[in-house]
């Protein structure tokens, strides 16, 4: 485990993956150039049942491992 320390701003996001979507963003060589950002925007924005497709698609294709699968995004927003 990892942590880090460091201050959260209005309109910052935190993404959380579950073992299996984070093992399948890190098997993604985009990621090292800096295209993880985009990557996990355009899987966060999908809706449930896209998502879900998107999820098996990979499955079938041997790219994810069959495991339960979850994101979660939390944006920081301004008070008020």
């Amino acid at each position: 485990m990892s942590t880090a320390t460091g201050e959260l701003r209005a309109g910052d996001e935190l993404l959380l993956a579950t073992d299996a979507l984070a093992a399948w963003l890190l098997s993604h060589p985009e990621i090292d150039s800096g295209g993880a950002r985009k990557q996990l925007g355009n899987i966060a924005d999908l809706d449930h049942e896209l998502f879900t497709e998107w999820v098996q698609s990979e499955r079938d294709k041997s790219r994810m491992r069959n495991d339960d699968v979850a994101l979660i995004r939390m944006r920081v927003k301004t008070e008020g």
